[in-house]
């Protein structure tokens, strides 16, 4: 049951970073006519700083395999 969590909140993990890395680096496939802006920018930049801070709570809950903590950060 552990390792599904685990590899629930990994899946997790990797849609988040797939989200902010595209909003990052290809900003018009998530905001339309998002191409240059300064307001897609801070989009991206704010969903890659909320991905980075959950990514990290995510390794470490994996990393201690805490089932309590797995189970709040994959719902």
């Amino acid at each position: 049951m552990l390792i599904v969590l685990i590899i629930v909140i990994l899946i997790n993990a990797l849609v988040i970073a797939g989200y902010s890395l595209a909003g990052l680096f290809f900003p018009g496939v998530i905001v339309r006519d998002g191409e240059g802006s300064p307001i897609t920018r801070v989009f991206a930049l704010n969903g890659l700083a909320r991905f980075l801070a959950l990514l990290l709570v995510m390794f470490w809950a994996a990393f201690l395999a805490d089932s309590t903590a797995l189970i709040w950060l994959g719902a």
